[in-house]
């Protein structure tokens, strides 16, 4: 009687297949992490913006039910349920947000918590309505939107 044979073939990668399998993905990597970088910094932007209309619209309002006529702080329009209190704490989406209140005026500012990765650039709001930007690109840390900057483009 015959003895069985087995015949037994290693199926595994190589080390040349693994280290093409890392190249490719690292190729892959490069290409879309600026991309989805890019993608952040437009959404914070924008969320940005959509806060500093939203919390306008907010004062706004508060203005027109309160008697005196006055503008109120993000506490006070989160005391009285205007804002949540996501936007109450003065950060949301890597931005920070300050506000400038007076009885009759009121300015709030967005800035990137850091720049050229949260944003790239500064927001500015008053009564008139208009949300204006500085436009440094992230190079002049310093610069922040104000009154006299330009408005965005909508």
């Amino acid at each position: 009687m015959a003895k069985p044979t087995a015949k037994f073939t290693a199926s595994a990668f190589t080390l040349i297949e693994l280290l093409i399998v890392v190249a490719i993905i690292g190729i892959i990597a490069a290409i879309a992490i600026p991309n989805l970088t890019k993608s952040r910094i437009a959404a914070n932007e924008a969320s940005a913006v959509h806060l500093l209309r939203d919390v306008a619209e907010a004062n706004n309002t508060y203005r027109m039910v309160h008697t005196p006529r006055v503008y109120a702080t993000l506490a006070q329009l989160h005391a009285e349920e205007f804002i949540d209190s996501v936007v109450a704490s003065g950060n949301h989406n890597g931005y920070g947000f300050s506000e400038n209140i007076t009885p009759d005026t009121y300015e709030y500012e967005g800035s990137p918590q850091t720049y050229g990765i949260s944003g790239q650039r500064d927001f500015f709001i008053d009564m008139t309505g208009v949300i204006r930007a500085n436009d440094s690109n992230g190079l002049s840390l310093g610069y922040t939107a104000d009154n006299t900057s330009p408005p965005i483009a909508e």
